[in-house]
């Protein structure tokens, strides 16, 4: 049996009546793997600390304000540290030739008091799937769109509108339809992969090449690649932020994003792309006397993981967080549902470019090519099925204000892995795309807002803890989760701001001495 038939079954069997109770299918595994490649020179080895010491959006605004550095010197390290590497496995797929005089023109407002707004002169990575005018937008794919840009996505250009200088593209998996986005690396282990889709936003925020990239998020593709490189991640309730010039993997699934290093970077940010005024939108941050935690689908984990996320939790406890059980949707139901939708709106998306399938990669043209067998029967019955879910997700919130899982089961895979690839979790494995999807899926299925902290360490690399709320809480959630960050710092199992750079250097002067 096949993963599409895997799918179809499930919901075939899945009824939606007033009760709508989900039945349970098993899932087959595939075990395909991709070919690994050889690790080469780690790319962010030489990061000067004058770059890395930065950590935050606020504390590079701050610095600016006192004339301590200057958006032209931020921007030119930034731009220095790409020539250096391996710009593809270090997240970067362009930059943009316009950043050092954007740079310098922020230089100027700010000198004559006249700022466009919080984000002025901070250097900024979107992911190549979202439009940025005068620049390409590649997709990770030969068939990426010709020329350049006529005109910037909608959050792009609100990004704009606050003086943000965006100073490059950074890499995604092809069209987004991926978990690994090869060929970059993660910035904590080369050998391992950053997640994906926005596996570049995630690699450049983690390595702390920039305080802030853009990224899209259809199944997780904020949050994964967040919590796989130790950034913060964050979407809000669907339509909050417009996907206007965002290059579609499922429209009904889709969300923008940003990833940063700490909660209040991430709460400014997405009040920005979303056209709203960031005057107020620092989180206050809260911890709830309880909330919610599924403990029907909390395992298998991976050991590490499951360390990491019980070490958080005891942390919470110990600052009065009590927790419940509360009810999960069928996790087949679940993926059966995302994708689904994600491959018939794909193949939609991608009609005219599958006339050409061999310019894909392989596993996505396989995708693509199973979303075009899929039935309008099926299709309208997956999307009957979301509504299902999405009604009984709210419900969930009516007992707790937030609910909160892992953010992934495992920790990054090696580099070389596959959508297909079976990730050992304990004694059980799940295939890549089913592990990556597990937690953060139903925030897209059901259009909850939905973040990921770092919560601590499995075998050297981060691991991420994820805080969902109703549709609506979007400032509860991200207020929750900054309480969380402040808790995990006070009890060091991660201290806010962190990235991977610092920590190779920390460790590197510990060597030394």
């Amino acid at each position: 049996m096949s993963v599409l038939d895997d799918y179809l079954a499930t919901l075939g069997s899945a009824p939606i009546d007033d009760s709508d109770g989900v039945a349970r299918e098993g899932s087959e595994q595939d075990d395909r793997t991709h070919a690994g490649q050889a690790a080469s020179q780690w790319a962010f080895s030489a990061i000067e600390p004058a770059l890395v010491a930065e950590r935050t959006i606020r504390s590079l605004a701050a610095r600016l304000d006192r004339g301590e550095t200057s958006s032209v010197e931020l921007v030119t390290q930034v731009l220095d540290e790409v020539s250096k590497s391996e710009a593809l496995e270090a997240g970067w797929a362009h930059v943009n030739p316009a950043a050092v005089e954007d740079a310098r023109s922020s230089d100027e407002r700010r000198s004559q008091g006249e700022l466009r707004g919080p984000l002025d002169g901070i250097p900024v990575g979107v992911k190549d799937l979202i439009h940025v005018a005068g620049q390409p937008t590649g997709c990770g794919s030969q068939h990426s769109y010709p020329g350049q840009a006529r005109e910037d996505a909608t959050c792009i250009a609100y990004l704009r509108e606050a003086g943000a200088v965006i100073v490059g593209k950074t890499t995604t998996h092809e069209f987004a339809f991926g978990g690994t986005t090869p060929p970059t690396r993660n910035p904590w282990n080369p050998d391992r992969i950053p997640g994906g889709s926005s596996g570049g936003s995630g690699a450049v925020v983690g390595a702390g090449l920039v305080p802030l990239a853009i990224g899209t998020d259809t199944a997780g593709s904020v949050r994964i690649p967040a919590s796989h490189c130790g950034a913060v991640g964050f979407i809000g309730t669907r339509g909050a932020v417009s996907t206007s010039g965002v290059a579609t993997l499922a429209w009904s699934l889709d969300t923008v994003g940003p990833l940063t290093r700490s909660v209040h970077d991430a709460a400014l940010v997405n009040a920005v792309m979303a056209g709203r005024d960031a005057t107020g939108a620092a989180p206050e941050p809260t911890l709830p006397s309880v909330v919610g935690l599924p403990r029907g689908v909390l395992s298998p984990l991976d050991p590490g993981v499951e360390a990491a996320f019980t070490a958080a939790l005891d942390t919470l406890a110990t600052h009065g967080v009590a927790t419940v059980d509360v009810e999960w949707p069928d996790e087949a139901a679940l993926q059966a549902v995302g994708f689904i939708l994600m491959m018939v709106e794909s193949a939609d998306f991608h009609r005219k470019r599958m006339e050409d399938p061999a310019k894909f990669d392989p596993e996505v043209a396989e995708l693509l090519g199973l979303g075009e067998q899929i039935s309008a029967v099926d299709y309208v019955r997956a999307r009957r099925i979301q509504a299902a879910i999405a009604e009984s997700s709210v419900a969930i919130f009516e007992r707790v204000p937030v609910v909160i899982t892992p953010t992934l089961p495992c920790p990054p895979a090696p580099y070389g892995s596959g959508t297909f690839t079976p990730l050992l979790l304990g004694e059980d494995s799940l295939p890549l795309a089913a592990a990556h999807t597990r937690y953060p899926l139903i925030a897209n299925v059901a259009g909850l807002p939905a973040g990921t902290v770092p919560c601590g360490f499995a075998s050297g690399l981060p691991v991420g803890l994820q805080v969902l709320g109703a549709p609506g809480t979007d400032d509860i959630v991200l207020s929750v989760m900054a309480g969380i960050e402040s808790a995990l710092d006070t009890a060091r199992l991660w201290e806010a701001g962190t990235h991977a750079s610092a920590q190779h250097l920390r460790e590197g002067n510990s060597e030394d001495a």
